[in-house]
């Protein structure tokens, strides 16, 4: 027998057998093939058939021959073919390289499978991290929203307490017969004061998803509405800055492409952007008395200058009809979000570094203009 081997691997010497402990010297299983391949886990030899897709498959392997075979050495196996076997003159030198074959594609293949369970096993990390993550954020939103219902409620209740409280007082006025002295109107001036309403405080809620960023947004009022109509002018929105782009919404009061003469036209539009195709959402809506009455959302994919939109937005009849449109002025607001914190970070990121290479550059503007000779004028 052979010297043995560590299992980590292959020595300058592969492993070889005793024919006396082994009789056969093809697979008992695989009856027309070789013994090549010796199992360093079941410590068997056994055929290429076995370790690619018998029981063995996974295990680690070394190659196998017994004394009857020549010795395959570590240089064979690992892919250097011996001068006498480049012409393959002898049938013996080509089983050998074809022993080192087999050894180097079922080592490749244990590596790939150690490359498939440590991804799969990353995939569960990232699940089970990302559940807990979901849970405890949802937790959190729970209780604040939780918070701001028990406030609201219980203002609820005061109000209808105190709604009860007039009606009461009301029925009690109708059902006397008054007659207005000056002791019964202190007392009337008196239930005045102590049902004078105290407006609600309107507070901004707290609630805000920590996996999707917020919209940032822009009011647009268009005053002389008819009159934009009438000429087919369009109107723009001052720019809103997002993430280091640069967005603005293009409006046509009379319709624009297949909505022309009857639809409101509405259209986002990248000013400015990295150079690079880019995928985020946008929402536009229309306001009456500071509430959204009508709101429309997409996500696009934008590239410098391109725009996103809607030809039909709302029909001009309506517009009219529902007294959208207040002192022949129009409102809409227009938001622009990345879907996801990625890839905001990403843009800001990519922002950074643009304005630290503008940085640089004016730097060595300033240090170029410093070092110039000064010519004083007579």
């Amino acid at each position: 027998m052979a010297k043995r081997l560590d299992e980590d691997g292959i020595t300058e010497n592969v492993r070889s057998y005793d024919n006396s402990k082994v009789e056969l010297s093809n697979c008992p299983v695989h009856c027309k093939n070789r013994l090549e391949v010796f199992c360093n886990v079941c410590r068997v030899p056994i055929c290429h058939d076995c370790a690619l897709w018998g029981k063995h498959q996974g295990h680690r392997f070394s190659p196998f021959v017994d004394s009857s075979r020549n010795t395959v050495t570590k240089k064979q196996c690992g892919g250097e073919i011996p001068d006498d076997m480049t012409s393959h003159s002898t049938k013996e030198g080509m089983l050998a390289y074809l022993d080192g074959c087999v050894v180097r594609v079922t080592e490749a293949i244990e590596q790939v499978q150690e490359m498939i369970t440590r991804v799969h096993a990353q995939w569960n990390n990232i699940e089970e991290e990302a559940s807990q993550a979901i849970h405890a954020m949802f937790n959190r939103l729970g209780e604040t929203a939780a918070a701001e219902l028990q406030v609201l409620e219980d203002s609820k209740a005061r109000l209808e307490a105190q709604a009860e409280e007039i009606i009461t007082f009301s029925e009690d006025i109708k059902a006397k017969n008054w007659s207005v002295d000056d002791k019964e109107a202190r007392e009337l001036a008196q239930h005045q004061m102590r049902f004078q309403i105290k407006p609600i405080p309107i507070t901004t809620s707290n609630l805000a998803s920590e996996i999707i960023p917020s919209y940032t947004s822009v009011m647009l009022k268009i005053q002389n509405f008819q009159e934009l109509r009438s000429c087919n002018l369009k109107v723009y929105s001052r720019p809103l800055r997002v993430d280091g782009l640069v967005w603005r919404l293009r409006v046509y009061p009379n319709g624009y492409g297949e909505g022309r003469g009857k639809y409101l036209s509405v259209f986002a539009e990248l000013t400015s952007g990295n150079g690079t195709t880019i995928n985020y959402q946008y929402c536009i809506e229309i306001l009456h008395c500071g509430r959204s009455v009508h709101f429309r959302q997409y996500v696009s994919d934008f590239s410098d200058g391109g725009s996103w939109g809607y030809t039909k937005f709302y029909l001009l009849s309506k517009l009219e009809e529902e007294g959208l449109i207040s002192e022949d002025t129009l409102v809409l607001k227009f938001g622009v979000r990345a879907p996801t914190y990625h890839l905001k970070s990403t843009q800001l990121v990519m922002h950074n570094q643009r304005l630290e290479g503008q940085l640089k550059s004016l730097r060595k503007k300033a240090a170029n203009h410093a070092t110039e000779p000064y010519h004083a004028q007579d």
